[in-house]
């Protein structure tokens, strides 16, 4: 993962780095990911989300298309 500043500094980086744009999220959006992805890993009875759950997760917050699909 990689932080820029405004979608001009990344894509003078892509540019100067030859890579692709791959998936482009907020800090707010990694926070609030975050929060839900993490918010019951102390349970006593915690089970990992499945790859259905998770892309659940991740369309929640927006996360959808390609890179985030975890089923085909």
């Amino acid at each position: 993962m990689r932080a820029f500043r405004s979608e001009g500094e990344l894509a003078e980086w892509l540019n100067s780095h030859g890579h692709r744009r791959g998936a482009v999220a907020t800090p707010q959006t990694v926070y609030e990911l975050g929060r839900d992805w993490y918010a019951d890993r102390l349970d006593v009875a915690y089970r990992p989300a499945t790859a259905v759950q998770a892309e659940a997760i991740f369309a929640r917050h927006g996360l959808t298309g390609g890179f985030w699909s975890l089923t085909g």
